[in-house]
Order: structure tokens, then sequence, then C-alpha cells
């Protein structure tokens, strides 16, 4: 046996390039290997792929043309029973995913929180594949671990926590707010409900959020066990903000009635209509009533790089718990979210313990440092690789470049606005507050009927949806149907704004020209 010089290790001799070597099929695992060849084939073909994705991607339709059947039927084929060639693999792979990908990087893509990826995250996310860290226990995944702590402590920093502030990368918001709520749980509930449970309490426990509050915060509260009917949904003033003295009605009466108050959800930007609920006042109003704080910040906590978007978001450096999601305003691809708490290590009291086989010896490694667990730190012991997409792209752009472009998407959110409002053919129904504005198309003639309209809307929707032109969503504002831009492609321009416009009007008049010609 030879010393090896570099981790003092012993390892067998290497065999002779010259000793004869068993077929792959017949070494147990060795077809999952590669030669250097294979790697290089399909990594070039991949790498094209990429390439040509980049450059078309303005020029494409941004929804294809494709039917769920025409789908099932591109790939309904066995389940194969030998090896394939990977460079054939990836080749068909492109083939059948190239020409029916929603085209979510597109500058007329408008419909959710669904930016492109920056040009960082590819190599990023080929080197974490590659380098495959379950970045759940320091032992397996060193680097990757202290990574993250820096990757959270930055983005601790822009949306204002204080230093010491930190967390974990998950999926995105509803995990993120999951994790909150379970830091919640551990340090507000007064009982222990890790180890007793939520019965062991004098009353349900509740939580409250405005109405208009994404649907992921009553998700995590059901799957927490906290019960979905028990997230309190409170009224909304004109602007689609919280109504703090509305919420504040709600915790009176339910204290009263014998339930256990919990915490408060502001929204930094809803995804209905991008209010910022006033965060100084739900804050000074947690404090008075000894509740966590906790903001959804998933879609417009990253605004807080945006000067203009500040005054709006104050207030969300005093929450206890936020949730950001990189995977919007970073342009970082799926998934990367983060929940970020004001003391960390109240994640670890709600989630941490570990197995037997995961323990060491504290004592005699503290002289190197703290070896961190993260798989402690939140509802996941495995965990990919997050981390590294987040830092390279933080890394290679900057503070600098994440603020102008926020900047600019704000700017021409507001200009749609005022474009809206020249437009004899449509309404506004609700001013942006970040990136996303709320409008409605009008036929021309006499205003039809509230429901008339509503069904016009989602006419519309569908049918520029169909065009291939552009791709926005519709929703719901006040009981009525409306249609929804989000701006948060870093490719779009003002010409995509009114190139929109025109494309909503043009095919709001063929359908309103289609519906009078089918009357009777």
């Amino acid at each position: 046996m030879s010393e090896n010089p570099v981790a003092g290790r012993r390892t067998p001799p290497r065999a002779s390039a010259d000793a004869p070597r068993p077929p792959a099929s017949a070494v147990p695992g060795a077809a999952f290997d590669a030669t250097p060849e294979d790697i290089h084939a399909a990594g070039l073909l991949a790498l094209e792929a990429l390439e040509r994705h980049w450059q078309s991607i303005s020029a494409r339709p941004v929804v294809p043309s494709v039917t769920p059947r025409e789908l099932d039927a591109l790939f309904d084929e066995p389940l194969p029973e030998g090896p394939a060639p990977l460079a054939d693999v990836v080749r068909e792979a492109i083939a059948k995913l190239e020409p029916h990908v929603t085209a979510l990087g597109h500058p007329r893509f408008f419909a959710f929180v669904n930016p492109g990826t920056n040009a960082a995250s590819p190599p990023a996310e080929l080197l974490a594949a590659a380098y495959n860290q379950n970045l759940g226990a320091w032992r397996n995944s060193p680097a990757g671990t202290h990574l993250e702590k820096r990757v959270m402590r930055w983005l601790a920093e822009i949306v204002g926590l204080p230093p010491g502030a930190g967390g974990i990368l998950v999926s995105g918001g509803t995990m993120a707010s999951q994790a909150a709520l379970g830091a919640a749980l551990r340090a507000r509930a007064p009982w222990d409900v890790r180890r007793l449970g939520l019965q062991a309490g004098p009353g349900p426990l509740t939580v409250y959020a405005s109405e208009e509050v994404h649907r992921c915060v009553v998700k995590s509260a059901g799957l927490l066990g906290l019960g979905e009917e028990h997230v309190r949904l409170t009224p909304v003033d004109r602007h689609f903000r919280a109504d703090v003295r509305a919420m504040r009605d709600f915790l009176t009466r339910d204290r009263k009635a014998g339930a256990v108050p919990l915490a408060i959800i502001g929204s930094a930007g809803t995804v209905n209509s991008g209010a910022v609920d006033p965060l100084d006042a739900l804050a000074d109003l947690a404090a008075e009533e000894g509740l966590w704080f906790h903001v959804d910040g998933a879609y417009g906590g990253l605004a807080a790089l945006a000067p203009s978007a500040q005054p709006l978001l104050a207030g969300m450096e005093r929450a206890d718990s936020i949730a950001i999601d990189p995977h919007k305003w970073l342009f970082v691809p799926y998934e990367a979210g983060a929940c970020l708490l004001r003391d960390p290590e109240l994640l670890r009291k709600a989630y941490g313990g570990a197995a037997s086989y995961m323990r060491e010896d504290k004592d005699a490694l503290a002289a190197e440092g703290e070896r961190t667990d993260l798989f402690e730190y939140g509802p996941q012991l495995s965990r990919g690789f997050r981390a590294l997409k987040v830092w390279m792209s933080l890394k290679t752009y900057g503070r600098r470049a994440y603020a102008d472009a926020i900047e600019e998407h704000c700017r021409l959110a507001r200009l749609l606005d005022e474009k809206i409002r020249q437009h004899p053919n449509f309404e506004l129904c609700s001013e942006a507050q970040l990136s996303i504005s709320c409008f409605r198309w009008l036929p021309p003639g006499p205003r039809p009927d509230p429901d008339t309209l509503d069904r016009i809307q989602e006419r519309l929707a569908l049918a520029l949806e169909r065009s291939g032109e552009a791709f926005m969503s519709g929703t719901r504002l006040a009981g009525r149907s409306v249609l929804r831009t989000c701006i948060l492609s870093f490719r779009t321009r003002e010409s995509d704004l009114d190139a929109l416009l025109e494309s909503l009007d043009r095919l709001g008049h063929e359908l309103s020209d289609t519906s009078r010609g089918t009357r009777p």
C-alpha cells in the first residue's frame, strides 16, 4: 500500500493501464460512469441548446402551441430495458423539450412571478450537479455549508435584518413560510408544541393576514396542523393593503372567544396586485400583542435593493422572519427560496435533533470551529446545493446591477399604468406599487354588465396566451376579473409594453366582432 501525501491516508496501488479489464456490463455499477469523451459530447450538445435558447428567446412564442394530448403522445414509450449512448439521450431530450417550453425569460412574459435565468446560473447548476453535495450535514458538504451560510448573511443584509440574522435556503415561499411558522410555534406558543402537540393548549392557535395574502401562507398553516381555517384573512383597504384596524378587531374577538393568537403575516408585495402592506404598523401591532411577525417577501422582499421601493418596505427589517425567493428577482433558476430569521437559533430549536449515526464528538472538534449541520435548521434532512447558483449570481452581478434591474421594472410598471390611463379602451384597477399592474379592457359601445365584463377579461387573457405574442395572467380584485401584468424579465423594454397593449386591443376587438357576429 502507498501513502497518499495529500490526505495522509493509505490507498491501494493503481492497476496497470495494460492490465485486462472486464467489460463494463460485467462490472456492477460501471454503466453509470462515463468517459471524458462521453461527458464532452453530451455537454457540448447541452451548451449549444443553451446558446440557441438564450439567443432566440425574444423571437419565439412566449407560450408553445401544443396540447396536453400531443405531449402525452410525444413522451409515450415503455420503460427502457437497456442502455443508450448519453449523447443520444441528450439530443432526444433537446428535440422533445426545446419547441415546447414556456419562455419564462421572454420580454413579454408577464403572467407570473417567473423570470428567466441569468447567465451565471447554468454553470452553477452544472457544478452543483457534478459535486452533488448534500447540504444537510457538515461532513457531507463542508465548503457548501459555509457558502450557504454566507449567502444567507448577504440576503439578510439586503432585507435589513441585523448582524447575526440568518436561515436556510428552501424550495420556495411555501416551505419558507412553513419553516418560519414552525419557529413561531417554538418561540411564541405558550406551551411546548413540539413535545406536547397543538392539542395541549387552551384554545386554537391563530394566524392573521390580509385576504390578499399568498396561498402559500394558508397552505403552510395547514401543513403544520394549525388548520387553514385558523388563518384569519382580514379586510384590505382600497389599495389592497392590510387594514390594520380590522386586523386588531379580529385579534380582540378571537382572544375573547378563547383562541390563542400566534403570528401576524405582512405581505411585502402581494402576487395579485403587488400591494405592500403597512409593515411598520403591522410590526407595531405584533409587538403590542406579543405575537410573531412574519413578512412574506417571496415576490417583493428583494425590492429592498431598489431605492424607490425602500420607503414602501419600511418595517420589514423589524420582522422575526422573512421569506424571499432568489428564484424571482435574483433571476436564478428554480428552486431557490429563503427563510430568514432575526434569531436563526429558533429554527434549530424548532427542527433540530440528530440521529445517532450523525453524532460527533463536539468537544474534540471545537478548536476547529463550528460544524453547522443545516438539516437542524429546517424540515429537510437531504438538501440540494441551491446555494451555489445564488452565490455565483451575487458574485457575478453584485448589488448595483440588481438594484438597477428592479428599479427599472418598477419604473416600467408605473409607465404601464400611465399608458393605460391614457388609452380609451383600458381602465386601471390597481396602481403599481412594485412591478405588478392590474387593468381591464373595455369593449366599444355601452359598458357591459359586470359579469359580462369579467368573461371578456378571461377570454382575452386566454386569446393572448394562444397567440404566443405575450403571456399575462388574469386574477380577481375586489371580486371582479382583471388582467394582470408582472414585469420581472430583465429583457423587458417600453416597446414590449406598447406591443402588449396593441395585442390586447386588437384581440379584444376581434373577440367583440366574433361575439356580435354570432348573435341572432
